[in-house]
C-alpha cells in the first residue's frame, strides 16, 4: 500500500512537470513586448554589424509616399556583387508607381569598376509598362564611377543607418520595445524625438538568424521598408549582355 502511495504521489508529480512544461511552451508562443534596457540596445547593435559584414548582399527598399491624392510607391533593388574583373558591381533596379497604382516609369541601372580600372556604367529608362526602353546606354570607359560614393547614394544603407541613431545618447526617445520569440527571432520597436523636433520617427526592426531581415522607418509622410538577401555572388555584364536585355532605344 505503501508503494502504491508512493507510486502515485510520483505519477502525480510527473504529470504536474509535464503541465508546467507544455504552459511554459505556450506563453512563449506567444511573447510579449518588454522594455528594452541597454544590454538590448547593444545587442541591436550587433545585429546590425552583423548584417553590415557581408560583402555581397541585395537590399529590397519599398518606399510609400502619401500625398493629397494617395500613395506614391517606390520599389527599388540594390544588389552589391563581386564581379569576374576583381572588382565590385552594383545593380540599382527601381519602378515608380503614382497613386492608382499604375507604372510611372523603370530604371535600371549597373556600375562596375575592377582591379585593372576598367569601369562600366549602364542605365536603361522604360515608360509606363513598356516593353521597349525610351533610352539604353552602356558606357564601358566610365572613369567618373566611383562604387562607394554609388552605394551610400543609392539608399541601401539608409536603414541600418536609422538604427545606427536611434540611441538614447542620441536622441529622445520616446519608447523602446522588443519581443523575443526565440534566440534568433526578435523584433523591436523604437519611437523617437531628433533635435527637440515634436514629430516621431517609428523604426520597427525584425531580426532573424543574427542578422537584419526587415526594417521599417516611418516619419511624417513617408515610410520605407527594407529587406536583405545575403552572399548573392557575381554578377559582371559585357555590352552585349546588357543590350540583349535592354535593346537600344
Amino acid at each position: 500500500m505503501k508503494n502504491f502511495k508512493k507510486l502515485i504521489c510520483i505519477l502525480i508529480t510527473a504529470a504536474l512537470a509535464v503541465t508546467f512544461a507544455f504552459a511554459l511552451v505556450a506563453c512563449n508562443k506567444d511573447p510579449k513586448p518588454t522594455e528594452m534596457t541597454q544590454a538590448d540596445f547593444d545587442e541591436l547593435e550587433g545585429y546590425r554589424l552583423a548584417t553590415m559584414g557581408y560583402s555581397t548582399y541585395r537590399t529590397n527598399i519599398t518606399t510609400e509616399t502619401t500625398t493629397d491624392d494617395g500613395v506614391q510607391v517606390e520599389e527599388k533593388s540594390v544588389g552589391f556583387y563581386y564581379n569576374s574583373l576583381g572588382g565590385h558591381t552594383i545593380t540599382i533596379d527601381t519602378v515608380l508607381k503614382d497613386e492608382s497604382g499604375k507604372t510611372v516609369s523603370r530604371t535600371y541601372y549597373l556600375a562596375s569598376d575592377s582591379s585593372t580600372q576598367k569601369k562600366t556604367e549602364a542605365e536603361a529608362v522604360y515608360e509606363g509598362d513598356s516593353t521597349t526602353p525610351t533610352s539604353s546606354e552602356f558606357n564601358e570607359s566610365a572613369s567618373d564611377v566611383t562604387i562607394g560614393e554609388i552605394l551610400p547614394a543609392s539608399g541601401a544603407h539608409d536603414a541600418v543607418n536609422e538604427v545606427l541613431n536611434a540611441k538614447p545618447d542620441k536622441v529622445d526617445i520616446v519608447s523602446a520595445k522588443v519581443t523575443k520569440y526565440s534566440d534568433d527571432h526578435k523584433a523591436y520597436v523604437i519611437e523617437y524625438t531628433d533635435d527637440g523636433d515634436t514629430e516621431k520617427t517609428t523604426i520597427s526592426v525584425t531580426v532573424k538568424g543574427g542578422t537584419f531581415s526587415s526594417v521599417t522607418v516611418t516619419s511624417g509622410n513617408v515610410s520605407y521598408t527594407t529587406t536583405y538577401e545575403f552572399n548573392i555572388g557575381i554578377l559582371s555584364m559585357t555590352e552585349a549582355e546588357w543590350y540583349a536585355q535592354h535593346p537600344r532605344a
